[in-house]
């Protein structure tokens, strides 16, 4: 109702669809009332973790494929075809991979002239999964540093890393200082 239909408002749907399952099922086991106000990031988060993981040990390669081939360096969503993403991940790992993110409305799918493309479902796990990368990535950084120089962290080395200063200017970004 009040929107067009298309592929935005079905994508918009399957979300909606996962918050009210859960909502459905919290307050069935007695969770929160009908009349409380409910966030429904926690509740996507929580979704994308528990479908991760229900990959088992296909999961690390479908992390890697979210954050290094589906979505850019900025966080937006990329299209991918089957071809490119079979160059990338093995047929025997990707097919399942597909297979579950599909089905679980984290990745979208087309068939479009003979290919079938694939993109994150939505932008908001765009935004999830690149959050996700650039934690991953710091991560490595500072055990990276720590493996190299141990205990002896000095501002030389705080100023070789880089995914430290990214961070920090994005934090800076989304809060800046108040200035009096």
């Amino acid at each position: 109702p009040g929107q067009p239909a298309a592929d935005v408002a079905e994508a918009q749907s399957a979300y909606a669809q996962i918050v009210c399952r859960a909502l459905f099922q919290q307050r069935a086991q007695g969770g929160a009332a009908d009349g409380d106000a409910v966030e429904a990031e926690p509740i996507l988060r929580r979704y994308l973790e528990t479908t991760l993981s229900d990959l088992g040990p296909l999961r690390g390669a479908a992390q890697r494929l979210l954050e290094d081939h589906l979505v850019t360096a900025d966080g937006s969503r990329t299209l991918r075809t089957e071809k490119e993403l079979l160059r990338l991940v093995p047929a025997a790992e990707l097919m399942p991979i597909l297979k579950a993110l599909e089905g679980a409305a984290i990745l979208h799918a087309e068939e479009h002239q003979g290919s079938r493309y694939f993109e994150i479902g939505h932008d908001w796990l765009a935004r999830k999964v690149h959050e996700e990368r650039q934690e991953r990535e710091a991560q490595e950084e500072q055990r990276r540093v720590m493996a190299e120089h141990g205990d002896k962290i000095d501002m030389d080395v705080l100023n070789s890393m880089d995914q430290l200063h990214l961070n920090i200017q994005e934090a800076l970004r989304m809060h800046p200082p108040l200035l009096l």
